[in-house]
């Protein structure tokens, strides 16, 4: 089996003074499942990952986030209200492994060419993951919280796309949209066929509307009740469908023809 290379980028320490987004920023998902959920804690803002996930997240070309920490560590501790309310106002999609709660997934993670690539030296630390790059975000440890919000700025794009793995989540975001229409992507993270028709011909698109979007991971789901959910008969193509007031329109992505016309129409 050949190893993929998988490299690391320390982000430079960025000044306080640092402004703005800048057009190279990776793009992160907003957390379907959080939609409108009053968050309280710090535990309510953090997807539980493991290793064969975090294997996966690394290779996609999408950016995610990661945070690897503990329950007692100090800094961790420090810096959970800043992790709060970067949540509370961006819905982040963070991924995350506590170390004392899931030390086998850890340990698995540090026996993995990846643990290479994460430089880890300590908790919390976290990270940008994807197109095979761990990017290190600077003061994720021992820096204040302004300047880690100032990398944050910097290296992230918060897109209008919401990742949901919890369907009744989902009928939420759906019901306060139907007066203004929702595009929903159903695609398979699993399927190298289904995710090379989603780069060419749906990503870009997506990722450059002002409108939200809801993406739902058919993976993440009994398929069954993906087909029954949208009345279709095969997940075999990625599909989108547009939903307003009782409009519902479907449309499958082919590889062999020129998708342009539905998300132009809708997005």
């Amino acid at each position: 089996m050949t190893k993929k290379k998988i490299l690391l980028i320390n982000l430079l320490p960025l000044l306080i003074s640092s402004c703005g987004q800048n057009t190279n920023n990776v793009h992160i998902l907003r957390n379907g499942d959080i939609y409108k959920k009053d968050i309280t804690s710090f535990d309510d803002v953090l997807v539980e990952t493991t290793y064969e996930e975090i294997s996966s997240l690394v290779e996609n070309e999408e950016g995610s986030l990661l945070l690897i920490h503990q329950n007692e560590c100090h800094y961790c501790i420090e810096k959970q209200p800043y992790f709060v309310d970067l949540v509370k106002n961006t819905s982040s999609l963070i991924y995350s492994i506590n170390i004392d709660k899931s030390l086998d997934e850890f340990d698995k993670l540090m026996k993995s060419e990846i643990f290479d690539a994460l430089a880890f030296q300590g908790t919390p630390s976290f990270y940008v993951l994807g197109s095979n790059i761990a990017k290190r975000i600077p003061n994720s440890r021992i820096g204040g919280s302004i300047m880690l919000q100032n990398a944050m700025n910097d290296y992230v794009y918060y897109s209008n796309i919401y990742a949901f793995t919890n369907i009744e989540k989902y009928h939420e975001m759906l019901n306060d949209s139907l007066s203004e229409g929702l595009v929903t992507i159903l695609m398979d993270r699993s399927n190298i066929e289904l995710m090379r028709t989603y780069k060419t011909f749906i990503k870009e698109k997506i990722y450059n509307t002002n409108k939200a979007v809801a993406l739902i991971d058919i993976n993440k789901f009994d398929k069954e009740t993906i087909k029954k959910e949208f009345n279709i008969d095969s997940l075999t193509l990625p599909t989108g469908i547009y939903s307003k007031n009782k409009t519902r329109i479907t449309y499958e992505f082919s590889p062999t023809k020129d998708n342009s016309e539905f998300l132009s129409n809708y997005l």
